[in-house]
């Protein structure tokens, strides 16, 4: 397998080479893939006069920032706890991790034992404002630092496979942390101090498909654990809190909450709704297996097929194979994302389904979405070819 993106004529005069009478190469991005498979030669290509510096007066390139391996996981934004400013984290195949500045400038790489999963989240260990990265990978839990240095006593090192992202709870919103890990049907919590805390015990029963989930619900602190068979919903020492009253047959998606109910959905494609009591009320929508759910902000999202639903609207997008909306807010906007893996496009929608105006967005991976400084416009960062990101700014 072998790819080329060759641009402004930078590697190969296209136009010649599809046989354009033109001496003029009237394309400016071009991507090129050559595979072998046993006596087969595929050639796959994409060839447009695609503006990448301007593509209208909504949104414009700041920068983009090429490093050495390739993307393994979608950059995302991360706080500097300094200037308040956002700056950005992406790992490569070779298992280093980035810091990036707002402005492209890799300000450290780090080597990692295993590709991360999910997402970095942030805390403030030691209670002073500054802030910590944590997350794990297969083996290990780590903690670094604003310089990428690790934090004692992180990492975490375990025997048995860390199967989902890290789960982090702050209970009370007084830092006292509780991390959550998952491993197949099993969950260990740990503390600050990176001890086991003892007075949580799950009852391990098939395995945990998601991330577990805190959310406070009319005073009573849940936690929301997706299985296999079942939903569970606990307390703080992993019992179960809340007995859900019907036999619900659930699908294989998330759990989330919408107002003061957790929702998610049956295998017979309807949305189910569960008050704190354990009543359920359902919501027919007739989803196909293959659907696709996300809920935050008092905001659903749903993908089937190429339908997109809000539950109060939904909109037909062009045949494609759709990742999980991403929900976003700042103050008080919301929008979502959804990225098409087949076309290599981003959709970027306000809760009301209208697309954003320079959307769709090529790219090989989803974005986020955050205002990186002090002005009024969002910024977005996705993943340009295999080892670039671009970040770009969207005018309010």
């Amino acid at each position: 397998s072998f790819d080329i993106n060759s641009k402004n004529n930078s590697l190969i005069n296209f136009s010649k080479l599809i046989g354009l009478k033109s001496s003029k190469n009237e394309f400016n991005n071009v991507q090129f893939q050559i595979v072998k498979e046993n006596e087969i030669l595929h050639i796959n290509g994409i060839i447009d006069n695609y503006n990448t510096e301007n593509i209208d007066k909504e949104i414009s390139k700041i920068f983009n920032t090429k490093i050495k391996g390739e993307i393994v996981m979608n950059p995302h934004f991360v706080t500097n706890h300094i200037t308040k400013a956002k700056e950005i984290v992406v790992q490569d195949n070779n298992n280093y991790l980035y810091l990036i500045s707002n402005q492209g400038k890799v300000i450290w790489k780090k080597k990692l034992v295993g590709k991360i999963l999910g997402e970095i989240k942030q805390i403030d260990l030691y209670k002073n404002g500054r802030l910590q990265l944590i997350f794990v990978t297969n083996k290990r839990l780590y903690v670094l630092d604003r310089n990428g240095k690790e934090v004692k006593p992180f990492p975490k090192v375990f025997k048995d496979k860390i199967t989902q992202p890290l789960s982090v709870f702050d209970y009370d919103n007084n830092k006292n942390y509780r991390f959550l890990v998952t491993q197949g049907n099993e969950l260990l919590m740990y503390d600050s101090k990176g001890k086991i805390v003892k007075g949580f015990k799950y009852e391990k029963s098939s395995d945990i498909l998601y991330s577990p989930k805190h959310y406070r619900i009319k005073n009573k602190d849940i936690i929301a654990v997706k299985t296999e068979r079942d939903l569970k919903i606990l307390n703080r020492r992993g019992k179960i809190r809340i007995k859900i009253k019907d036999n619900i047959n659930f699908s294989n998606s998330d759990v989330f909450r919408l107002n003061n109910y957790l929702i998610c959905t049956s295998k017979k494609g309807n949305l189910v709704q569960i008050d704190m009591n354990g009543s359920v009320s359902v919501i027919k929508l007739n989803l196909s297996s293959s659907h696709k759910i996300n809920s935050k902000y008092n905001l659903v999202s749903i993908i089937d097929g190429n339908k997109l639903t809000n539950l109060n609207k939904s909109i037909d997008l062009p045949y494609g194979n759709y990742s999980d909306p991403i929900i976003f807010s700042y103050n008080k906007i919301k929008k979502f994302s959804i990225f098409d893996s087949q076309s290599k496009k981003i959709y970027l929608f306000d809760d009301k389904l209208n697309l954003h105006e320079s959307f769709p967005l090529y790219s090989i991976s989803n974005i986020d979405l955050n205002n990186i400084d002090k002005d009024q416009n969002l910024e977005l960062i996705l993943t340009e070819d295999e080892s670039t990101i671009r970040l770009y700014e969207i005018s309010n």
